[in-house]
């Protein structure tokens, strides 16, 4: 019974149903400090997860809520970012000096096959999309590989938001930038295009 009074102390202590932006380390990544995408073709850079930043949508009640996860020794840091529910998201703010195609190589772990990576760039940035990232394995890491287009350089906040089917645990990205894309090209044109379509499709669900 001692223990659960102190558990019950411990969840009463957050004051509001949303609980704010958690930083989990002291080199999150920030305006001032923001993960800077690479600038030359072939270059690769690596992005971790757990240097983004949390914000936890649950209320005072939930049992998992989104956080950092250390001593993990699967993970590049021995971090990860865990639970990642729907509606939680975590923020990478960025600096993107090349229009372009990225291709992002995640590295997680999950134990449903069906969740899966949900992003967007409020800035318009770069294009909203998602990638099924899930497994029946939770003990064997695994990586999907997708394809990320900035349609316009510059800075900005790169969102994953935790869908229905929530997230998987995340360690890290591998981003490659495979192409530039020069202002006015197709390629470019394509990629507003894309981004617009995808935009007026996520706006309609809420009308």
């Amino acid at each position: 019974m001692g223990f659960k009074k102190v558990a019950q102390i411990n969840i009463l202590d957050t004051e509001s149903q949303t609980t704010p932006p958690v930083t989990p380390t002291e080199d999150t990544y920030s305006t001032e400090n923001p993960f800077v995408f690479p600038v030359t073709e072939n270059e690769t850079v690596v992005l971790e997860a757990e240097r983004s930043k949390l914000t936890n949508t649950g209320d005072a009640n939930e049992q998992w809520k989104l956080e950092i996860k250390d001593n993990a020794d699967w993970a590049s840091q021995n971090k990860f970012v865990n639970s990642l529910n729907a509606n939680d998201y975590i923020e990478i703010p960025y600096k993107a000096e090349a229009a372009g195609t990225y291709e992002v190589k995640v590295f997680f772990r999950s134990g449903d096959p069906n969740n899966k990576l949900v992003w967007s760039d409020e800035g318009g940035n770069i294009t909203e999309g998602e990638k099924a990232a899930g497994s029946s394995d939770s003990n064997t890491t695994k990586t999907e590989t997708f394809d990320l287009i900035i349609i316009n350089p510059g800075e900005g906040a790169w969102k994953f938001t935790g869908p229905a089917s929530k997230s998987p645990q995340l360690d890290k990205f591998e981003i490659t930038l495979k192409e530039k894309t020069e202002a006015g090209s197709k390629k470019h044109k394509k990629g507003k295009e894309h981004h617009k379509k995808r935009k007026n499709t996520i706006d309609n669900k809420f009308l």
